[in-house]
């Protein structure tokens, strides 16, 4: 029973460093360009208007 919980712990890492790894990059380059530049446009504005309509 413990093999199976440091064996599901184990995988939950791995997810959570292979998320981090993957979204931490793009997160941050999202960040620094808000600050850059505020306001809505390009791809942003695109997919602001998607979300509105589905809503």
């Amino acid at each position: 029973m413990i093999a199976n919980m440091l064996t599901a712990a184990a995988i939950l890492f791995r997810m959570a460093l292979f998320t981090a790894v993957i979204i931490g990059p793009i997160g941050v380059f999202t960040a620094v360009q808000a600050v850059k530049a505020p306001g809505v446009n390009g791809a942003g504005l695109v997919l602001f208007v998607s979300l509105q309509r589905v809503g």
